[in-house]
């Protein structure tokens, strides 16, 4: 808990691939930050470090708007970087 609306997370990722007919796994340690702009919009990010030094994140950003009572029409942008080129889990660099 960082404030009001807004949260500081660490974890552990596991991602399970299949690369030229073969399983490949690889761990990846976590940390991320996770916020709600009260009636605006909703922050996520996360740093993704794997168990051979790779390093990735993700940003995240959700805004919703009420059409009616029962329907919301949910905007949303996400962008993900990769510090490596790591082919056996089809990621490039950038």
């Amino acid at each position: 808990f960082v404030k009001k609306y807004y949260d500081f997370q660490v974890g552990l990722r596991i991602e399970t691939q299949n690369f030229r007919g073969a399983n490949v796994t690889r761990p990846h340690f976590v940390i991320g930050f996770e916020g709600l702009v009260p009636y605006r919009y909703e922050l996520e990010t996360a740093l993704f470090i794997s168990h051979q030094g790779h390093v990735s994140g993700r940003a995240s950003f959700t805004k919703d708007f009420l059409v009616t009572q029962r329907w919301i029409l949910q905007g949303r942008f996400e962008a993900n970087l990769a510090a490596q080129r790591v082919e056996r889990f089809t990621t490039g660099t950038g």
